[in-house]
């Protein structure tokens, strides 16, 4: 040891790994926390994500009526 101490000098080698893979998992899961609350992710992540779909549903409907509409203008033309 050479009289230098680590964080883990103590205990064996299962318990080291384990302890690694225990602070790994929780750094990913805090990091995904905060993503999944800053909106991104994936698409039902952010609080209001549904709202935002159904007005973009809505939207792309109305857009496809003026469409129809354009083509049907321009039909008579």
């Amino acid at each position: 040891m050479n009289g230098m101490m680590g964080y883990g000098s103590g205990l064996g080698i299962f318990w080291n790994l384990l302890f690694n893979i225990i602070l790994i998992l929780l750094i990913v899961g805090v990091v995904m926390l905060f993503l999944n609350r800053s909106g991104y992710g994936r698409a039902g992540a952010g609080p209001g994500s549904e709202e935002r779909l159904a007005r973009m549903e809505k939207d792309l409907e109305e857009t496809k009526k003026m469409v129809e509409d354009i083509k049907k203008k321009l039909e008579e033309i």
